[in-house]
């Protein structure tokens, strides 16, 4: 499960998730604060679940993600990122700047 933040419409129904899925893990962006962690606390104990949490970083919504070893810049988002080890990633401000360091877009996001 991915948590983006804390808002009632986002967790409120967090303890039904669990009680309706297997969730092995849990990811937030790192802004969810001590809210989250007993959120994902109780939820946890009223599913009967043990789960992994963590944070990844937030990039800006206006930088890419280019692909050390593949030469290929993606969306932030793109789920390309998500799989890409982060010692490969590097962050380019703009398309330019990652297609005149030779990268070039990703077929599945098209930056």
């Amino acid at each position: 499960m991915i948590a983006t933040h804390e808002d009632a419409d986002h967790m409120g129904g967090l303890s039904d998730v669990f009680d309706s899925y297997q969730v092995a893990r849990v990811i937030d962006n790192g802004r969810c604060g001590a809210g989250c962690a007993s959120i994902y606390a109780k939820a946890e104990k009223e599913s009967k679940q043990t789960m992994q949490t963590e944070q990844q970083p937030v990039y800006q919504t206006d930088a890419y993600i280019g692909n050390k070893n593949s030469h290929v810049f993606h969306h932030a988002g793109c789920t390309s990122v998500q799989r890409m080890n982060k010692s490969n990633q590097v962050i380019r401000k703009n398309k330019e700047d990652a297609q005149l360091q030779g990268y070039r877009p990703c077929k599945l996001c098209q930056p």
